[in-house]
Protein backbone atom coordinates (compact mmCIF):
# COMPACT_ATOMS: atom_id res chain seq x y z
CA UNK A 1 0.00 0.00 0.00
CA UNK A 2 2.67 2.56 1.12
CA UNK A 3 5.93 2.92 -1.17
CA UNK A 4 9.24 1.50 0.03
CA UNK A 5 10.44 3.92 3.07
CA UNK A 6 6.93 5.13 4.00
CA UNK A 7 6.40 5.12 7.46
CA UNK A 8 3.25 5.44 9.07
CA UNK A 9 3.29 6.68 13.20
CA UNK A 10 -0.32 5.85 15.04
CA UNK A 11 -0.51 7.57 18.17
CA UNK A 12 -2.71 6.32 21.46
CA UNK A 13 -4.90 8.26 23.27
CA UNK A 14 -4.51 6.17 26.45
CA UNK A 15 -1.28 3.60 27.31
CA UNK A 16 -1.93 0.45 25.63
CA UNK A 17 -0.41 -2.83 27.55
CA UNK A 18 1.06 -5.79 25.58
CA UNK A 19 -1.86 -7.97 24.12
CA UNK A 20 -4.43 -5.47 24.73
CA UNK A 21 -6.91 -5.19 22.01
CA UNK A 22 -6.91 -2.05 20.38
CA UNK A 23 -10.32 -0.87 19.37
CA UNK A 24 -11.77 1.81 16.99
CA UNK A 25 -15.03 3.45 17.48
CA UNK A 26 -16.93 3.44 13.96
CA UNK A 27 -20.07 5.76 14.53
CA UNK A 28 -20.74 9.25 15.62
CA UNK A 29 -19.94 9.18 19.43
CA UNK A 30 -22.24 11.08 20.48
CA UNK A 31 -24.92 8.16 19.56
CA UNK A 32 -26.23 6.40 22.25
CA UNK A 33 -25.77 2.57 22.63
CA UNK A 34 -28.70 1.19 20.71
CA UNK A 35 -28.31 3.49 17.84
CA UNK A 36 -24.26 2.69 17.57
CA UNK A 37 -25.23 -1.42 18.16
CA UNK A 38 -28.30 -0.98 15.56
CA UNK A 39 -25.84 0.72 13.58
CA UNK A 40 -22.84 -1.57 13.91
CA UNK A 41 -25.22 -4.43 13.34
CA UNK A 42 -26.74 -3.32 9.73
CA UNK A 43 -23.24 -2.18 8.07
CA UNK A 44 -20.77 -3.86 10.14
CA UNK A 45 -22.63 -6.88 10.95
CA UNK A 46 -21.31 -7.49 14.22
CA UNK A 47 -22.36 -6.52 18.37
CA UNK A 48 -20.23 -4.35 19.75
CA UNK A 49 -19.03 -5.32 23.33
CA UNK A 50 -16.68 -2.78 24.11
CA UNK A 51 -16.46 -0.99 27.70
CA UNK A 52 -19.06 1.72 26.92
CA UNK A 53 -21.75 -0.47 24.79
CA UNK A 54 -21.72 -2.64 27.63
CA UNK A 55 -21.96 -0.29 30.42
CA UNK A 56 -25.66 1.07 31.01
CA UNK A 57 -23.91 4.74 32.04
CA UNK A 58 -21.59 4.44 29.06
CA UNK A 59 -18.92 5.02 31.29
CA UNK A 60 -20.36 7.83 33.18
CA UNK A 61 -21.74 9.72 29.70
CA UNK A 62 -25.37 9.42 30.25
CA UNK A 63 -26.00 9.52 26.61
CA UNK A 64 -28.60 7.22 26.41
CA UNK A 65 -30.18 8.05 30.39
CA UNK A 66 -33.93 8.20 30.96
CA UNK A 67 -35.32 10.00 33.67
CA UNK A 68 -38.25 8.23 35.74
CA UNK A 69 -41.78 9.32 34.94
CA UNK A 70 -42.87 7.20 38.04
CA UNK A 71 -40.71 9.03 40.97
CA UNK A 72 -39.10 11.65 38.98
CA UNK A 73 -36.07 11.11 41.18
CA UNK A 74 -34.21 8.15 40.04
CA UNK A 75 -32.53 7.69 36.22
CA UNK A 76 -33.88 4.52 34.14
CA UNK A 77 -31.00 2.55 32.18
CA UNK A 78 -31.01 -0.57 30.37
CA UNK A 79 -30.39 -3.72 32.11
CA UNK A 80 -28.62 -5.39 29.59
CA UNK A 81 -27.13 -2.48 26.93
CA UNK A 82 -25.42 -4.70 24.01
CA UNK A 83 -28.80 -6.28 23.82
CA UNK A 84 -31.65 -4.37 21.77
CA UNK A 85 -34.43 -6.33 23.13
CA UNK A 86 -33.37 -5.40 26.75
CA UNK A 87 -35.67 -3.91 29.27
CA UNK A 88 -34.93 -0.93 31.18
CA UNK A 89 -35.28 -0.35 34.97
CA UNK A 90 -35.59 2.71 37.48
CA UNK A 91 -32.57 2.55 39.75
CA UNK A 92 -35.04 3.86 42.32
CA UNK A 93 -38.35 2.57 42.20
CA UNK A 94 -37.43 -0.49 39.76
CA UNK A 95 -40.06 0.61 37.41
CA UNK A 96 -40.05 -1.31 34.23
CA UNK A 97 -40.02 -0.14 30.50
CA UNK A 98 -39.88 -3.11 27.61
CA UNK A 99 -37.27 -1.69 24.97
CA UNK A 100 -40.31 -1.18 22.12
CA UNK A 101 -41.45 1.74 24.94
CA UNK A 102 -38.40 3.21 24.97
CA UNK A 103 -37.80 2.79 21.78
CA UNK A 104 -41.09 4.68 20.98
CA UNK A 105 -40.62 7.62 23.65
CA UNK A 106 -37.23 8.51 22.06
CA UNK A 107 -38.67 8.67 18.79
CA UNK A 108 -41.67 10.85 19.76
CA UNK A 109 -38.75 13.08 21.22
CA UNK A 110 -36.55 12.60 18.07
CA UNK A 111 -39.96 13.95 16.14
CA UNK A 112 -40.06 17.25 17.84
CA UNK A 113 -36.66 18.09 17.67
CA UNK A 114 -36.95 16.89 13.87
CA UNK A 115 -39.35 19.69 13.83
CA UNK A 116 -38.10 22.05 15.61
CA UNK A 117 -38.19 25.62 14.47
CA UNK A 118 -34.31 25.87 14.89
CA UNK A 119 -34.07 29.75 14.53
CA UNK A 120 -36.43 30.91 17.50
CA UNK A 121 -34.34 30.54 20.97
CA UNK A 122 -37.81 30.41 22.55
CA UNK A 123 -38.93 27.09 20.87
CA UNK A 124 -35.23 25.59 21.74
CA UNK A 125 -35.46 26.66 25.31
CA UNK A 126 -39.12 25.25 25.32
CA UNK A 127 -38.03 22.23 23.88
CA UNK A 128 -35.13 21.76 26.24
CA UNK A 129 -37.25 22.37 29.50
CA UNK A 130 -39.54 19.98 28.49
CA UNK A 131 -36.77 17.18 27.11
CA UNK A 132 -35.07 17.89 30.42
CA UNK A 133 -37.77 16.65 32.29
CA UNK A 134 -37.76 13.62 30.49
CA UNK A 135 -34.09 12.69 29.75
CA UNK A 136 -30.62 12.58 31.55
CA UNK A 137 -29.14 16.26 30.79
CA UNK A 138 -26.76 14.70 29.08
CA UNK A 139 -28.81 12.71 26.54
CA UNK A 140 -27.68 12.81 23.28
CA UNK A 141 -30.53 14.52 22.41
CA UNK A 142 -30.50 17.08 24.65
CA UNK A 143 -27.00 17.56 23.81
CA UNK A 144 -28.54 18.14 20.08
CA UNK A 145 -30.79 20.88 21.20
CA UNK A 146 -27.89 22.52 23.49
CA UNK A 147 -25.42 22.70 19.99
CA UNK A 148 -28.56 23.89 17.93
CA UNK A 149 -29.81 26.73 21.28
CA UNK A 150 -26.12 27.84 21.10
CA UNK A 151 -25.90 28.41 17.22
CA UNK A 152 -29.28 29.76 17.27
CA UNK A 153 -28.04 32.46 19.81
CA UNK A 154 -27.17 35.32 17.72
CA UNK A 155 -27.17 34.11 14.37
CA UNK A 156 -28.17 36.63 11.54
CA UNK A 157 -32.10 36.86 11.28
CA UNK A 158 -32.86 34.57 14.53
CA UNK A 159 -35.34 35.68 16.76
CA UNK A 160 -33.81 36.11 20.51
CA UNK A 161 -35.48 36.27 23.69
CA UNK A 162 -33.46 38.64 26.83
CA UNK A 163 -37.01 37.99 29.17
CA UNK A 164 -38.38 41.33 27.38
CA UNK A 165 -39.88 39.70 24.71
CA UNK A 166 -38.71 39.06 21.40
CA UNK A 167 -36.42 40.69 19.08
CA UNK A 168 -34.22 39.99 15.97
CA UNK A 169 -30.74 39.70 16.45
CA UNK A 170 -27.74 41.10 14.18
CA UNK A 171 -24.89 39.06 15.50
CA UNK A 172 -23.27 38.84 19.17
CA UNK A 173 -22.75 41.99 19.63
CA UNK A 174 -26.25 43.36 19.77
CA UNK A 175 -27.16 40.69 22.11
CA UNK A 176 -28.67 41.21 25.69
CA UNK A 177 -26.06 40.30 28.32
CA UNK A 178 -28.41 37.54 29.43
CA UNK A 179 -27.83 35.87 26.24
CA UNK A 180 -24.28 36.17 26.33
CA UNK A 181 -24.39 34.15 29.41
CA UNK A 182 -27.13 31.44 28.19
CA UNK A 183 -24.67 31.10 25.24
CA UNK A 184 -21.37 30.99 27.27
CA UNK A 185 -23.24 28.36 29.57
CA UNK A 186 -24.08 26.06 26.19
CA UNK A 187 -20.72 26.16 24.96
CA UNK A 188 -19.58 24.20 28.74
CA UNK A 189 -22.43 21.90 28.73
Amino acid sequence: MFGEGHLVTLRAVLPIKAGEHITTCYTDPLWGTASRIAYLQETKYFTCSCRRCLDPTELGTHLSTLKCQKCRQALVLPLQPAQADSPWECRGCGQRLTAQEVERFISLIGEEIINLERDRVSDCEILLQKAGSLLHPNHYYMLDVYRVLCQTIGADGAEASSGEGHKPTAGLSSLPEILIWRKQELLFK
